[in-house]
């Protein structure tokens, strides 16, 4: 596990030129170094492997996915729904209060100040001050206008400040502490605020995305197989100083912004993220910029050997594609970004002996064997988008 965390570092920092992490932000560069001083290759051509790819997936492995994503939303959105008190007409402070409420400034509605059918615990704070107290006392089925007024310091610079009228109708009280998952149908998946109108349309969505995460997972493991096969068919000796320097240099200075971002010293963060002593750390860190350098040699011993090379117009030509893409204001500034040319250069480079690779070596696919365990949660289109209209407790009756 310990290595597995820190080659995510390197990975994530350097550009690995063994089919496993493309990284452009991160490459040593090292030109001037002849691979031949340190690389035999053996015969590429020829070379066959197996890979385990994802199969077709099942109609129960997207419903564990969706059952999954929605629990997720649940809790994170607190969108249970509660035991109603069919016999209690009166709220009162503690109750749990289901409504539904419409917000008006200058008598038009604004954004995010309506809902139906929402919960609302009163006296938990959930909303501007006025709102909830403004309901006890009123009965089930009773319609109340609370005219309130938004704080000064209102995250809403636009509501900051200003008088309005929430028109809200009391749909029933229930039980605070007796709460349930509501059911997983269209009127849930509209609420969400999605995009999606039906479970049907949600589902066709998860469906889609972990076809693209099986392919992207799929791509990797095959890049991974192929590049193991060629490393286990050279030979390589130990690589010069300098461009294992590069690399482990770069792990360092990956884990420290991490250290930073968390708030935190390197050694805590080696200690607690990682679980590891900063000598276990020091010593990882050496294998896996030894190894990576080594694949580095193998790739640039394979394009010296086809003769494979990156012009002068094309590192301009792909720059000028990309640059956008990633948000720069140039295509010099992206290079810059990225290392430098000769940076760039070795990008291009590992890209084009991936083909070539792909090309000599065959590839035999074989389904994994269908999981039925719980998928984790992931991040699908619908991520992102957290906020229900539950959101007005926190964004609009703050």
């Amino acid at each position: 596990m310990k290595k597995k965390v820190l080659t995510m570092l390197v990975v994530a920092m350097t550009l690995l030129l063994a089919g496993c992490g493309k990284d452009k932000d991160a490459q040593s560069s090292s030109e001037n170094i002849n691979p031949d001083d340190y690389v035999k290759l053996g015969e590429l051509e020829g070379l066959e492997v197996t890979v385990e790819v994802s199969g077709q997936i099942t109609d129960e492995q997207i419903e564990q996915q969706i059952s999954s994503e929605l629990n997720y939303y649940v809790e994170y959105g607190n969108l249970y729904e509660y035991e109603e008190i069919p016999d209690k007409t009166i709220v009162e402070e503690g109750d749990m209060v289901n409504i539904d409420y419409e917000g008006k400034k200058d008598g038009v509605a604004f954004d995010r100040g309506t809902a139906e059918g929402a919960y609302l615990e009163i006296g938990s704070g959930s909303f501007i001050e006025g709102f909830e107290s403004g309901l006890i006392g009123h009965s089930v089925g009773e319609e109340v206008d609370l005219n309130l007024t938004f704080p000064e310091d209102y995250t809403s610079t636009e509501m900051a400040g200003k008088e309005v009228v929430f028109h809200v109708k009391i749909n029933s009280i229930h039980d605070a502490e007796k709460k349930f998952t509501p059911e997983f149908n269209d009127q849930f998946i509209q609420k969400l605020n999605f995009g999606f109108s039906s479970m049907e349309e949600y589902r066709d969505d998860v469906k889609s995305y972990m076809e693209q995460q099986n392919a992207i997972q799929d791509e990797s493991a095959i890049s991974d197989a192929i590049w193991q096969a060629v490393y286990d068919a050279c030979e390589v000796s130990d690589p010069p100083r300098e461009m294992v320097d590069e690399v482990k240099d770069r792990v360092y200075k990956n884990a420290e912004n991490y250290a930073a971002q968390a708030g935190v010293e390197l050694s805590e963060f080696i200690s607690t993220n990682m679980n590891m002593t900063e000598e276990e750390f020091e010593t990882e860190a050496e294998n896996i910029s030894v190894e990576s350098a080594k694949n580095k040699l193998i790739m640039r011993a394979i394009a010296k050997q086809q003769g494979i090379e990156i012009s002068k117009k094309q590192i301009t030509e792909t720059a000028e594609e990309e640059y956008v893409q990633y948000s720069y204001e140039s295509a010099d500034a992206y290079i810059q970004a990225v290392g430098g040319e000769a940076v760039y250069k070795d990008y291009l480079l590992s890209e084009k002996v991936d083909e070539y690779l792909k090309s000599v070596i065959t590839v035999h696919q074989v389904e994994k064997q269908q999981e039925t365990s719980e998928s984790t949660v992931s991040e699908n289109s619908a991520g992102g988008e957290e906020e229900s209209s539950e959101a007005v407790s926190e964004n609009t009756a703050e």
